[in-house]
């Protein structure tokens, strides 16, 4: 796209813009805005900048002011413009041209400049990289100093912008007080949020360990009840209940183990003598005739199931011997009717074999 890239509302913007207090002098004199281009690590082959002769740029004629961001329009080939371009410029090849110039009596304020493609470039071609830097001139008369021409108007223009200064820093100074404000305003809510959590947590820390020395406390004394339920009646089932209750609490097993052997070792280590050292052999006693009676009924048991077992196959020896029996009579019934049945048959034969042979006598006489 051919383009100026600054008009003089822009650089005047811009002079204001860097400036400030010495914009208004800046711009009472000449104003020339320079750019610099060069390439960056590679010579430029492709797409090379073209820039215009000023000379035969008119701005009032040529150029358009758009504002940035406009898009962008269609332009129309112009007859008249002499166009130059640097044909394969290198790193230390510098370009430089003016944009802008404040004097109109200089035959050249502005020039156009755009990239183009270069004919026959091979496509392996690689994308050049370029710099560019914008430099503003200022130009005044040797006898014009600015601490000595100050104008009234330039002068108000200063205590105005002053002024301005001021408020600005006045304005700033208040949100700066207020965001101190706020944040003290937070510290202090913090720090007493966390006074706050700091005191629910030493109040949750003394329930906990209030509760603790309670569950320990009633630990002991379920442990201490089943010790001495253990000792005093084991067969109790009472005792048989409090003792599942303890073998499906973890911490009452765990503390069962400890307990029962501290309980061992103080009654092996005490010399009980009197009514308690009877007490305790009478307690060892009955437990070792529970111990003997379940020995003796399991015994017991076992021998009772073993005549059981020899008394039924007893009877069933029996029964089977006796169907065995029975069935001896009727194979030897149906022997004998066997027999009986065949000397039947023989005695038939012979019978016949009489009658055959009497018959045959007969024949014989008669022939």
């Amino acid at each position: 796209m051919v383009h100026v890239g600054y008009t003089a509302s822009s650089v005047e913007s811009l002079v204001l813009q860097r400036a400030e207090t010495k914009a208004d002098y800046l711009l009472a004199g000449r104003v020339r805005l320079i750019n610099i281009w060069k390439p960056i690590e590679c010579t430029v082959s492709g797409s090379p900048i073209a820039i215009t002769d000023g000379r035969e740029v008119d701005a009032q004629r040529d150029i358009s002011q758009v504002d940035t961001g406009t898009p962008m329009r269609h332009g129309h080939y112009r007859d008249g413009y002499r166009w130059y371009y640097m044909s394969e410029q290198a790193e230390e090849d510098v370009l430089l041209f003016k944009t802008y110039d404040s004097d109109p009596s200089v035959p050249s304020t502005a020039c156009f400049r755009t990239m183009f493609d270069v004919r026959n470039t091979p496509a392996e071609t690689p994308p050049s990289k370029t710099i560019e830097i914008q430099a503003l001139v200022f130009t005044h008369p040797v006898n014009k100093q600015l601490a000595h021409h100050l104008e009234p108007d330039e002068t108000k223009s200063l205590k105005q912008k002053i002024k301005v200064l001021s408020d600005e820093l006045s304005h700033h100074q208040a949100l700066v007080r207020a965001g101190l404000d706020l944040r003290q305003w937070e510290s202090s809510n913090t720090a007493e949020r966390m006074h706050h959590l700091i005191s629910d947590r030493d109040h949750s820390h003394a329930e906990a360990l209030s509760l603790s020395m309670q569950l320990n406390y009633l630990e002991s004394w379920i442990m201490h009840l089943y010790m001495s339920c253990g000792s005093v009646s084991p067969y109790d089932p009472m005792f048989e209940q409090l003792q599942r209750f303890v073998c499906s609490t973890p911490r009452l097993r765990g503390r069962l183990g400890q307990d029962q052997q501290t309980y061992q070792n103080l009654m092996q280590s005490m010399n009980m003598y009197g009514p308690d050292a009877e007490i305790l052999m009478l307690r060892q006693q009955l437990q070792a005739q529970y111990a003997e009676n379940e020995r003796l009924k399991v015994q017991v048991n076992a021998r009772v199931e073993n005549k059981m077992n020899e008394a039924f196959s007893s009877a069933l020896q029996l029964a089977v011997d006796h169907e065995r029996g029975k069935d001896s009579v009727v194979i030897e019934d149906l022997r004998q009717e066997i027999q009986r049945l065949q000397e039947a048959l023989r005695t038939s034969n012979s019978e016949n074999e009489s009658s055959t042979e009497l018959a045959g006598e007969n024949v014989s006489e008669i022939l």
